[in-house]
């Protein structure tokens, strides 16, 4: 019974490169010494003995889990790997769109208070011409009046 329940309970990612090299030799040695593969070679040896065949059965699967799983687990670690990236990268762009909209406020501001300081410029501009026009015109009138 403790065969059966470690059968079930096997983790195939524990399984090794050799172990598997070695179960795939005896299988293809014999498939060449029965001369069937598959399902044909399950059949013969189910009319030999129905638990060998039960064994035979879990073997194969085992070993095409194990081909899946060699295949799998790199993708797998990949994408963990490329998950981590991509949290990071978000992170990092949410960290990068604080700033931005920090430094958008902040030109808003500035751009407000150029605004308001443009404005007070023109109005100091406008008077100094009137002020330019003014004093022309007393200069003048001085000028003129002087020969009086």
């Amino acid at each position: 019974m403790q065969l059966l329940a470690n059968l079930k309970e096997y983790d195939v990612a524990k399984t090794k490169g050799d172990q598997a090299g070695r179960a795939k030799k005896k299988l293809a040695q014999l498939e060449k010494d029965c001369g069937c593969t598959g399902q044909e070679l399950f059949a013969f040896i189910k009319t030999k003995n129905l638990a060998t065949a039960g064994l035979f059965s879990w073997v194969s699967s085992t070993i095409k889990c194990y081909d899946i799983y060699k295949d799998v687990e790199p993708k797998r670690k990949k994408a963990e790997e490329m998950k981590r990236q991509k949290a990071a990268a978000e992170k990092d762009l949410a960290e990068t769109e604080a700033k931005l909209k920090e430094v958008t406020e902040k030109l808003a501001e500035l751009n407000a208070k150029k605004a308001v300081k443009q404005a007070e410029l023109d109005e100091l501009e406008r008077k100094s011409k009137e002020m330019t026009r003014k004093l022309n015109a007393a200069s003048k009138l001085i000028t003129g009046l002087g020969s009086e």
